[in-house]
């Protein structure tokens, strides 16, 4: 995704404030261009080339009313109204015609205007330049798993290329399954049906939960199938999971639970490609479906604990989803689409979400990521009155969910040393130091 420098305009005919607004600006993120604007004629001139995503604007203007400039179909910008003569109705004025905040220039401070425009710029940083990656997607994949973070894409794709590769060497010494890391509620599940469509396969998505299955053989039975007589019960032939999925895939949910023999019994169907159903002799039965695990645990630690086995985890090609508050460029483009499915699902088709709602998305550590993220969005949307069209902060968080201290915390020793290593390599370039520690530019900036 290009990240292009968020465009403010300032329309301010008093030169000498419009040039501190603009000095201020200059000292939230390097990736900011200011315009500015004598008047009204001026700032619609301007707007026309510049098409600025947030707008500074005065009241009393040489060629008339700036709040005229609200509601322009011909500006699509966030408006923070700043003027030195405030009035009640034009402040109730502003608000309803979508300005996102009014101020008096006697209470205006180099904090308080770094705390409005600030989060302003945030929010366009991560939600407009969102749009145009939309419309230059490269591949119609990432409209259902929605990421915008770059290395993961790249993964994602590469993975996807794999995968068909692996259908194809079905039965040799080339085909590896998959295993998807991250933490719960990052989308490892649905990444592999999604997979699963975009590969694509003919058959079916089979997909079983691993820590249900405490006992070896229940998990032969249900995973292998069985025949008559196999066992005490087993008064028919009934075919297994594996066979359920031939052709298609077979979804191992959270393997990182399971015990050592199963692990055993996992481990010498991948390797030989080849299984029977319990109590079956003779020839036996080939490996055609395509197989992905997935974990929330750190296989790392399991690996060193003997937990899990390694001859099992070398097995697998491996894909990590980073959490969500790893990703901010994903939050505001995830939490549109779940608001777009809750307006559907509760006819509620006038919604919106407030700046402050957006800003404290963006500020969340989403412990439960994307999955938290969804089921907040759908409570409140329907829990939120008939007549109120705008979710509010509160509406998303109640005063004992949302943190009381930014995501972004002091940094530890550690980290200001890769910090420092990463600006060195990369000669103080932020936005390549960013991609190096793969984290955004705005953190780098917060350390």
């Amino acid at each position: 995704m290009s990240k292009e420098a968020v465009r403010v305009l300032v329309v301010e005919d008093d030169y000498m404030m419009a040039n501190q607004y603009k000095n201020w600006i200059q000292m939230l993120n390097t990736a900011v261009k200011v315009e500015h604007a004598f008047s009204i004629r001026q700032a619609l001139e301007i707007s026309d080339r510049f098409m600025p995503q947030i707008v500074i604007l005065d009241v009393r203007l040489p060629d008339g009313n700036g709040l005229d400039l609200l509601g322009q179909k011909d500006i699509d910008a966030y408006f923070l109204v700043i003027t030195g003569y405030p009035e009640i109705k034009d402040a109730v004025n502003a608000i309803r015609r979508g300005a996102v905040d009014y101020i008096d220039k006697s209470e205006l401070s180099h904090k308080l205007f770094l705390e409005k425009v600030g989060r302003l710029v945030n929010i366009v940083f991560y939600e407009k330049q969102n749009e145009t990656a939309w419309r230059e997607s490269d591949h119609e994949i990432f409209r259902h798993f929605i990421t915008f973070d770059k290395k993961l894409r790249e993964e994602i794709l590469a993975t996807l290329e794999l995968l068909r590769k692996s259908i194809k060497s079905l039965g040799t010494e080339d085909y590896f399954p998959l295993l998807i890391l991250g933490e719960t509620g990052v989308g490892k599940s649905f990444l592999a049906t999604v997979f699963h469509r975009f590969i694509p396969l003919k058959g079916k998505c089979v997909r079983i939960n691993m820590p249900n299955y405490d006992n070896p053989h229940t998990f032969e039975s249900e995973l292998f199938g069985y025949v008559k007589g196999a066992f005490t019960g087993a008064d028919r032939d009934k075919p297994g999971l594996i066979e359920d999925a031939q052709n298609g895939l077979l979804l191992l949910d959270e393997i990182g639970e399971i015990d050592e023999l199963i692990q055993a019994k996992l481990l010498i169907l991948l390797e030989n490609q080849t299984f029977r159903r319990l109590g079956e002799t003779g020839k036996e039965r080939k490996l055609k479906a395509l197989i992905i695990a997935t974990t929330n645990r750190n296989i790392e630690k399991l690996l060193k604990e003997g937990k899990f086995r390694p001859d099992l985890f070398y097995r697998f090609r491996t894909l990590k989803i980073p959490p969500l508050r790893e990703r901010l460029e994903d939050i505001l483009p995830l939490a549109q689409k779940f608001l777009a499915d809750s307006k559907r699902k509760y006819q509620r088709e006038n919604l919106k979400f407030s700046i402050d709602a957006k800003y404290a998305m963006l500020r969340y550590s989403w412990g439960g990521n994307v999955r938290e993220l969804y089921q907040l969005i759908d409570t409140a949307v329907y829990r939120l009155s008939k007549g109120k069209n705008i979710l509010e902060k509160e509406d998303l968080f109640p005063s004992d969910t949302f943190p009381h201290e930014p995501i972004v915390k002091e940094p530890t020793d550690e980290t200001k040393e890769r910090l420092i290593s990463a600006l060195k390599a990369t000669n103080c370039n932020i936005q390549k130091t960013a991609e190096l520690l793969r984290v955004s530019r705005v953190t780098v900036y917060n350390r």
